[in-house]
């Protein structure tokens, strides 16, 4: 059994330099196309029997691309949500 561990592609958090956490912030279009690009790969050379993923925004995303690439749909799972970083969630690293 292989197990893929997929970080998110870039979200609007991340071109704002935000501290993201569990602020919710989508993909952005890169990050669409780089969602899109790493589910053909994956679908090329692996056989994917299960997807999942976080419940944030930008985890889904990516899983939606995945799915649709592989035909397996994904499942939702909020204790794979990043950690609850408090108040810092949401500003920017300047703040």
């Amino acid at each position: 059994m292989d197990l893929l561990v997929i970080r998110h592609g870039q979200s609007e958090a991340d071109v704002l330099n935000i501290i993201e956490g569990r602020a919710d912030f989508p993909l952005t279009d890169r990050g669409h196309a780089q969602a899109e690009e790493m589910a053909k790969w994956v679908n090329d050379h692996y056989k994917i029997t299960s997807i999942v993923c976080s419940a944030l925004l930008r985890a889904r995303q990516t899983a939606e691309h995945l799915s649709q690439a592989t035909g397996v749909s994904g499942v939702y799972d909020d204790d794979l949500m990043e950690w609850q970083n408090g108040l810092i969630a949401g500003l920017t690293r300047a703040e």
